[in-house]
Order: C-alpha cells, then structure tokens, then sequence
C-alpha cells in the first residue's frame, strides 16, 4: 500500500514538473496520498493536480479534497507574503550596497510551472562577512526580529518570512571528515548578477545541493522535495552546462557515490537522464528509496538525532557494535563528540569549552531534547541503525 501510494505521489510529482497530462487511477488511497504529500510538504501540488479530476473519484473524497484545499491556500498566501517581504529585503540591501546572494528554495521555485506551490519553510541568502553589521542593522530597520547570532548562520523572522543570512554556506562532519566549510568559503566568487541580487553560477549550484541533500541524508533524512529540486534545476540547464566540472568537484569533495545515488533515484522518479559516474547497488538504492519517501521533509517522521548516532555507534572497531559497549560508545559519542562533528577540524584545541558549552546547553535550554535523545540512546533498537549506517556507507556518507 505504501510503495502504491508513493509511486502515485512520484507519478503526480513528474506530471507537474513536466507539464504532463496525468491520468489518476480512482482506486488510490487519497487518505494515505494526501498524507505522504503533507509530510514532505507537497499538498499543494497534489491538490492542483488532483482538483481537475475531482469527478473521477467518490463522493467521499470531498473532506479530503477540502482539506487539500486549505493547505492550497494557506501555502499561496505565505508563498505571496514570503516573495513580497524578500523583494522588499533585496531593494534595501541594493540600495545601501550590501551584495546579496540567494540560493536554494527562492531561486528554485522561479522554476517550477506554478513557483507558489513549491513550499518554502526559510529563505536562504549569503553575504560578505564585512557586511554583517551592517546586514544586521537593515534587517532590524526593516521590522525583521534576530532569533539566533551566533555562528556563520544568522536568523531574521518576521511574519510569515524567515531569512538565514550564512556568511558560509556549508558545514563538515560527514562524507569522510572532508572539509567543506573551507571549500563553499569562496561561494561568493561563483556568482552572477541577476538583477539587484546575485545568484550561484548552474553548476556550482548543483554542487551545493548535492551537498545540501548529502549533508541532510547523514543526519536525520532528505526529503522528496529536495529531490524534485535537483530534477527541475537539471530540466533546464542546457549543453552549455559543465558537467565535467561537475563530476571533478564532487570526486573532491568524497561525494561521487551520494550524487550517483540521488541521481539515480531522481532518473527513476522522474524519468530523467542525468549521467551517473558510480554504479549504487540495488540493496543500498532500496534503503534509501525508502530512507527518503517515509521520512518527510528533513526525516522527522521516521527519525530524530538519536538515530544519527545510533548510526554513528557502528563505526570503528567491531568489539564496540553491539551489547553494552555499543550502548557506552554512544553515550561517549554524545557528551564528547569530536573536533569534526562540533565544526572545529581547524582549532581542536577549543573542543573541551565546546564540549562545556553543550552540556550547560543540554542541561538548561534543552533539557527536554537531551532527556529524550539519552533515553532513546539507552533503550532503542539498533536493528535500522544497522542497515542505515550500512547504506550510508556505501554513499560515502
């Protein structure tokens, strides 16, 4: 029922990126369906679809057809409302000469048939260092409250728009230690102007979302969705694009296999052609077919950081998989991670303030969180750990 359901969805999904006629079968499960869709935030595309052939199906389907309705609405309304605050946001920064980068959902979303029902949790954007101060004052001035200032990503909210203003876009901590933060640190310098705003040259782009969704297959999950977006960024790139340069950048970057597997995945799901450079056995594509379709957005659904290091437990030698030094291993994963995993590879000698500032962290800000990460650490199965990590593995992940 489950795999019916989500080939529906896939199906839906292709139809909409492509412009295609669909043919719905009147026998799917439109519960299950509009669930799926839900969790990996694509109702308003299948409300879109769907709505045209809204005779076909029974006459109980209206509740569900109602509801799909609703979230169709309320996903326009903040797509209008997000693009109208991020307009306002690029005209002030163009005026007082702050370079503006935008990538990821508001330059994807120009792509899409219908860009407002491409949903949209933040907006992200990069600038100089040199300019935080000065981004920072605008954004207070331009009624937007700072949630978070600390670390290479600052976070704005006002309204029904979120803004992540990176002075470095990436982070390390997978993919074999490799270090990403010092290779995305010159992203400015593969931009080009679009307007009053910058935007990444194609490629360097689909680096970065190989990236973005090989980061997020590591930790808790990738969605759909950022699938869909690499299949509509690659629907409209042309023979001009470089995928030598491409293939070259990944391979240095340690993530020729997760590329070949999302590539895979994404010609399966939307009868695409992208070329692969590594061969992904069918056990470890199955996985994460499945890895991907039942976790949602980000993975929430099926996972939550204690998986990540369920997983992480199955590294190093075989004494320390299984029974009670399994258990103790993730326990010291957790209160002592590594240099990699807190992003300090290039000063390890501030790990043990890193580490006092988790703990203060855990045990007064998000005492709720730890509590529930160490209780699952203790009492959890390890079974899908297990498979995952083996999975990962093989992803170079």
């Amino acid at each position: 029922m489950q795999i019916n359901t989500s080939y529906q969805l896939l199906s839906i999904l292709e139809s909409f990126i492509k412009e295609e006629n669909y043919d719905p079968d009147p026998t799917i499960q439109l519960h299950d369906l509009m669930d799926l869709a839900s969790c990996h935030g694509l109702s308003p595309v299948l409300y879109y679809i769907l709505n045209r052939h809204l005779d076909i199906f029974q006459e109980n389907a209206s509740d569900i057809f109602s509801q799909l309705k609703t979230q169709y609405i309320q996903s326009s309304y903040c797509s209008f409302v997000q693009a109208d605050g991020m307009w306002e946001v690029i005209h002030a920064f163009h005026k007082h000469g702050i370079e503006l980068t935008l990538f990821k959902g508001f330059v994807l979303k120009d792509l899409y048939p219908l860009p407002e029902l491409r949903t949209m949790g933040d907006v992200d954007c990069l600038i100089h260092e040199k300019d935080r101060s000065a981004s920072h004052q605008l954004l207070q001035e331009l009624g937007f409250e700072c949630t978070l200032s600390t670390g290479d990503v600052w976070v704005y909210k006002r309204a029904l728009l979120s803004i992540e203003v990176h002075t470095n876009i990436a982070r390390n901590g997978f993919a074999g230690n490799t270090d990403f933060s010092s290779y995305f640190m010159d992203a400015m310098a593969h931009t080009v102007e679009q307007g009053e705003y910058r935007v990444f040259l194609p490629e360097y782009h689909m680096l970065f979302l190989l990236y973005h969704i090989s980061k997020h297959l590591s930790s808790t999950g990738a969605g759909v969705r950022m699938i869909m977006d690499l299949a509509v960024f690659a629907l409209h790139q042309d023979e001009s694009f470089d995928w030598d340069w491409l293939f070259s950048e990944l391979e240095r970057l340690n993530l020729t296999a997760s590329a070949s597997a999302v590539f895979t995945l994404a010609n399966r799901w939307f009868h695409l052609d992208l070329p692969v450079q590594k061969k992904i056995s069918e056990t470890a594509l199955t996985y994460l077919e499945k890895y991907i379709l039942s976790g949602g957005v980000f993975g929430f659904e099926t996972h939550s950081t204690a998986d990540v290091y369920l997983r992480r437990g199955f590294a190093g030698n075989k004494k320390s998989r299984s029974g009670v030094w399994y258990r103790i291993r993730l326990m010291w994963i957790y209160f002592f991670p590594s240099a990699e995993a807190m992003n300090l590879k290039n000063r390890p000698w501030l790990l043990p303030a890193a580490w006092v500032h988790r703990w203060y962290c855990g045990l007064f800000k998000r005492r709720e969180h730890s509590l529930k990460v160490l209780h699952d650490l203790r009492s959890k199965e390890s079974d899908t750990a297990k498979e995952e990590h083996e999975m990962l593995k093989e992803l170079g992940l």
